[in-house]
């Protein structure tokens, strides 16, 4: 992107000065040039570089809309063979 890394800083110190005054948020236009442009298009032919700011309450708040269930299902099956596993070395040491 050729983007000057004092420039970077300075946006990045802004960015968070506005998110500490809890500023409205405005979307960081980076200075893309022609090159990576190119590059971006050709990898992904349908990507459109855009100004606007999506608010579309799916992709905004995807993190929590999301369906949980197979990852909570997962983790509560990881759970039990960890207790089960607990349990018969338990057992074992018990009966040495």
């Amino acid at each position: 992107m050729h983007l000057n890394i004092d420039v970077y800083r300075q946006l990045i110190k802004s960015e968070i000065a506005a998110i500490k005054e809890n500023r409205t948020f405005i979307p960081v236009k980076l200075p893309v040039d022609k090159m990576f442009n190119d590059q971006i298009k050709h990898v992904y032919s349908d990507y459109r570089f855009t100004p606007f700011i999506v608010s579309k309450p799916y992709i905004v708040h995807h993190h929590l809309k999301r369906d949980r269930t197979s990852v909570i299902h997962e983790r509560e099956r990881a759970k039990s063979l960890r207790r089960n596993q607990l349990k018969t070395s338990n057992n074992t040491l018990k009966d040495q």
